[in-house]
C-alpha cells in the first residue's frame, strides 16, 4: 500500500463518515429549523471528518508499516525496505525506495546491502537468494535485461553525487552475467576515480561500503535527465532537460548529445523536440512530484518506454545546497535564484548564528515545527551566519497581481 493508495483511502473514508454524520443529523434529529438542522449537520460533518481522517491515517500507516520486510535483513526488494535500513542500503536505494513507495513508476527490483559481503565476496547461501530475487522479477520471462547498479552510502547525497563514478553494467540477462555485474560494481568502489572524487569531496573519513540494486532494465524508447531547478544560475521557475533516443546510459556518461528541452513553471509549459511532447506533462508532474517528496531541487534520470515514464534514479542538485556538512558552512544563497534581503532582522538579531542554531529552523521544519516555505520557496534562510528574508516569492505574487 503506497503513499498515493493511502492518501485516497483517507480522503474516502472521510468524506464517507463526513457526509453518512451529516444525513443522520438530517434525517434523525427532528429540528423544525433549517438554520438549526444545517448548523447541527456541518458540525457533525466536521468533527466526523476530523476523526475519521485521524482514525484511517493510523491504521493505514500501521498497515504499511507492517507490509515492510523487518530490519536486519541482507537483502530487501525496494518496495518493502525499512525506514531503519534506509542509512545501510545507500543513497540511490534509499532515493527508489521512498519514490516507490510514494507510488511513482519506479522499476521493480532489489538492493543488496554491504553487510551481505564477507571480505568482498559473497557467499554460497545469500547467492541463492540472489537468484530466488532474480527468478520472481524474470516470471518466466528467460529473455529479461536487468540492470545492476550501485548504491555507495555516500552515493546521490546532498554534498556528493557520485554520478558516474561507480560502475553501472545494462544488458545483463543470465545468472552468472547478474553474478559477474554485481562483482564489477562493488569492486569499483576502490577505483582511482572514486577515491579522487571522495577526496575532492572531503568525504576520505567517510565509511566506504556500497550496496547492489537489480533492477528490471527499461528498453527504452527514450531516456534522459531532467534538472527541476537550473543547476547553473538556480532559477526554480525552469526546469532543464536533457533525452536522446534508446538507453541513456550513453547521455549520462558524455558520450552522446542530446536533444534539449524546458518545462517553465508554473503550469510546466514545454519547450523542445516533438518526440517528447506526448510525454511531457506526466514528466513534468512526476518531476514536481518528486521535488516535493524530497522538499528541495532534483537531479533525476527518467525513461520512457511505449509512451509510460519511469524514474531510474533521483538525486539532489548538489550545486544548489545550503549547507556544507565538510565545513559547517551555512549558505542558503546557494539554494536558487532568490532575492535576500537583511530587512529588520539584522536590527532584530545583529549577531552570527551559530552552526547549532542555524541547524535549528530546518530541523523544525522537517519534524513539524514552524514552515517558512510557500510553494517551494523558503521566506527567509541563513547567509554569513546571519538571518535574511527571501523576497522573491513576495514579489513574484506582486508582479502578477499587477499583471492582472
Amino acid at each position: 500500500m503506497n503513499k498515493k493508495v493511502r492518501n485516497l483511502i483517507i480522503q474516502i473514508t472521510a468524506i464517507l463518515g463526513a457526509s453518512c454524520a451529516a444525513m443522520s443529523i438530517a434525517i434523525l434529529s427532528g429540528f423544525k429549523s433549517v438554520f438549526i438542522t444545517i448548523l447541527f449537520c456541518t458540525i457533525a460533518g466536521t468533527i466526523t471528518h476530523i476523526l475519521f481522517t485521524f482514525l484511517t491515517t493510523q491504521i493505514t500507516n500501521l498497515l504499511f508499516k507492517k507490509s515492510l520486510t523487518e530490519p536486519g535483513k541482507k537483502i530487501y526488494w525496494l518496495n518493502k525496505l525499512p525506514p531503519e535500513e534506509f542509512s545501510s542500503a545507500g543513497g540511490k536505494a534509499r532515493a527508489l525506495a521512498v519514490l516507490i513507495q510514494s507510488g511513482l513508476p519506479i522499476p521493480r527490483g532489489f538492493v543488496i546491502l554491504p553487510n551481505a559481503y564477507a571480505q568482498d565476496e559473497i557467499s554460497d547461501d545469500m547467492q541463492k537468494i540472489i537468484i530466488n530475487h532474480v527468478a520472481k522479477l524474470r516470471k518466466n520471462k528467460n529473455t529479461m535485461k536487468f540492470a545492476v547498479r550501485s548504491s555507495a552510502l555516500a552515493e546521490d547525497s546532498a554534498q556528493a553525487s557520485f554520478a558516474g563514478e561507480f560502475e553501472s553494467v545494462l544488458n545483463v540477462s543470465t545468472n552468472e552475467e547478474i553474478f559477474k555485474a554485481i562483482h564489477d560494481v562493488h569492486q569499483s568502489l576502490y577505483s582511482d576515480r572514486v577515491a579522487a572524487y571522495r577526496e575532492a569531496q572531503a568525504l576520505t573519513n567517510d565509511k566506504q561500503d556500497i550496496g547492489i540494486i537489480v533492477q528490471e532494465q527499461i528498453n527504452a524508447d527514450f531516456a534522459g535527465v531532467l534538472f527541476t531547478a537550473d543547476p547553473i544560475n538556480g532559477d526554480l521557475n525552469s526546469m532543464q532537460g536533457n533525452f536522446t533516443t534508446g538507453l541513456g546510459d550513453k547521455l549520462v556518461s558524455g558520450e552522446v548529445s542530446a536533444e534539449v528541452f524546458t518545462f517553465q513553471r508554473p503550469g510546466g509549459a514545454y519547450t523542445g523536440s516533438n518526440a517528447l511532447s506526448k510525454s511531457s506533462k506526466k514528466l513534468y508532474k512526476l518531476a514536481w512530484e518528486i521535488e516535493r517528496e524530497f522538499g528541495l531541487p532534483q537531479d533525476i534520470e527518467w525513461a520512457i518506454v511505449d509512451k509510460k515514464v519511469f524514474i531510474l534514479q533521483s538525486r539532489p542538485i548538489t550545486t544548489l545546497q545550503g549547507f556544507n556538512p565538510a565545513t559547517g558552512v551555512w549558505n542558503d544563497a546557494l539554494l536558487g535564484n532568490f532575492l535576500w534581503s537583511a530587512t529588520n532582522l539584522s536590527e532584530a538579531y545583529p549577531f552570527a548564528q551559530t552552526t547549532f542554531s542555524a541547524s535549528t529552523r530546518p530541523y523544525l521544519e522537517k519534524h513539524g515545527g514552524p514552515n517558512l516555505i510557500v510553494k517551494g520557496y523558503p521566506l527567509n534562510g541563513t547567509i554569513a551566519g546571519r538571518f535574511y528574508a527571501n523576497l522573491r516569492y513576495h514579489l513574484n505574487k506582486a508582479g502578477q497581481t499587477k499583471k492582472n
